[in-house]
């Protein structure tokens, strides 16, 4: 029995579901066809993720700004937390159950 071909619609359903572009409704969808494909679409899937994967080698290298490692590390720097923001702290052992350390 010959398998049908996959369509072009899926193949790029499949693309988008290795870029991790589709909403979690659509994955299982996706996820539901490949499975009533079998090796056919599971092969194409690796040789999308593999085309993908070569991407960023192709690219050439960019020196980014000067200013973009400080703008970045103040961004992600973590920030204090006002006291009255802070959680509680959890109770020790003791205290929670009464013991007086004195």
């Amino acid at each position: 029995m010959a398998q049908r071909p996959l369509t072009d619609a899926f193949k790029e359903s499949l693309t988008l579901y290795a870029l991790g572009l589709l909403d979690p409704q659509a994955a299982d969808e996706v996820e539901a066809r490949m499975r009533a494909e079998g090796a056919p679409a599971n092969r194409e899937l690796r040789a999308i993720e593999q085309a993908l994967g070569l991407l960023g080698h192709g690219a050439p290298a960019v020196q980014p700004q000067p200013q973009l490692r400080q703008r970045l590390f103040e961004r992600i720097a973590p920030k204090p937390i006002p006291a009255n923001d802070r959680p509680a702290l959890a109770p020790t052992a003791e205290a929670f159950l009464g013991y007086d350390r004195s």
